[in-house]
C-alpha cells in the first residue's frame, strides 16, 4: 500500500506488531485513552484521531495537528515473524524477572512517577525516558503492585534494562 503525506509517498506494509515504511521496520503498539488511540512507534507515543467518515483521502489529527493523507493500493499485511531485535516481531525475549518493565531504548531516566508499594493501573506512566532529546512515557503493561523501582532520575539505561517490577494483580 502507498500512503502520501504532504505530497511525499511512502510504501507501507503492516505486520502483527510492526509497520514497515520504505523498508524500515517500526515497533507499533496501540493503547486507548478513553475513545482516542495512542499509537506508540518505537516507544514514541502519538495521539491519533480519525475522522468519522473514512476514505482514501482524509485528514487525521496527530497530536492535535491536522495531517492530510492519501492511501492507495491494497494494504500489505506481513505475518508475525521472529526477530533478534527486542520489541520487534513476535519473539521479543521475555524479561528475566517476572513482571519486569524494561527500557525499549537506550537513554536517561528524567522522571520517576511510581515508588515501591504503589498500586498502578494498566497504562499508568511509570517513568519518563529521554532518548535523542525526545521524552518517552514508559507505561505499565498491566495493573498491579509496584514491587521495586530499579531507576531514579539521572539513571542511564540501555535497551532491555529493568526499570520497574510490577506484581500481578489488579490495581
Amino acid at each position: 500500500m502507498k500512503i502520501s503525506i504532504g505530497g511525499r509517498e511512502f510504501d507501507v506494509a503492516l505486520g502483527h506488531d510492526t509497520v514497515t515504511v520504505d523498508g524500515k521496520e517500526y515497533a507499533v503498539r496501540v493503547r486507548w485513552d478513553e475513545a482516542t488511540p495512542i499509537v506508540s512507534v518505537d516507544g514514541l507515543p502519538f495521539r491519533v484521531e480519525l475522522p468519522e467518515e473514512r476514505g482514501t483521502d482524509m485528514t487525521i489529527m496527530v497530536d492535535h495537528r491536522p495531517t492530510e493523507i492519501t492511501a492507495t493500493g491494497t494494504p500489505t499485511v506481513r505475518p508475525a515473524r521472529r526477530s533478534a531485535r527486542p520489541g520487534i516481531g513476535s519473539a521479543a525475549p521475555a524479561p528475566a524477572v517476572k513482571g519486569a518493565v524494561t527500557a525499549a531504548m537506550t537513554g536517561e531516566i528524567v522522571e520517576v512517577h511510581v515508588a515501591a508499594g504503589d498500586r498502578v493501573n494498566e497504562g499508568a506512566i511509570l517513568v519518563i525516558l529521554e532518548a535523542m532529546k525526545m521524552r518517552n512515557e514508559v507505561l505499565a503493561p498491566a495493573g498491579g503492585l509496584v514491587k521495586t523501582v530499579e531507576v531514579q532520575p539521572g539513571s542511564r539505561v540501555t535497551q532491555g534494562d529493568v526499570l520497574v517490577v510490577i506484581e500481578d494483580g489488579e490495581a
